[in-house]
């Protein structure tokens, strides 16, 4: 069964690359239009949502710690570990 997982970024050419190096490493990914929503909904509430943003302010980090099950990882993304990050977040024990 793959990992599922959503994509959330305002470049489009920047969500097709990260959906792109995803789905290549078997994962099941989907847009998402907003956490938010997400939380709201008890067969989504669980899955994690990393997001990938220049924003890497201790401030701007600080916002997504209220929001559960979430993770985040800065622009400009480094393709060769970008898979590794994102597990990170899915697995935080291993």
């Amino acid at each position: 069964m793959k990992q599922k997982g959503p994509v959330f970024d305002d470049n489009k050419n920047n969500l097709m690359l990260e959906k792109d190096i995803l789905e290549a490493a078997g994962f099941e990914v989907f847009e998402a239009e907003a956490a938010g929503i997400l939380r709201q909904d008890k067969e989504t509430f669980n899955i994690p949502i990393i997001f990938v943003t220049a924003s890497v302010m201790p401030e701007d980090v600080e916002l997504l710690k209220d929001i559960s099950h979430t993770g985040f990882t800065g622009k400009p993304i480094n393709t060769r570990v970008f898979v590794t990050e994102i597990r990170r977040y899915l697995h935080p024990d291993s």
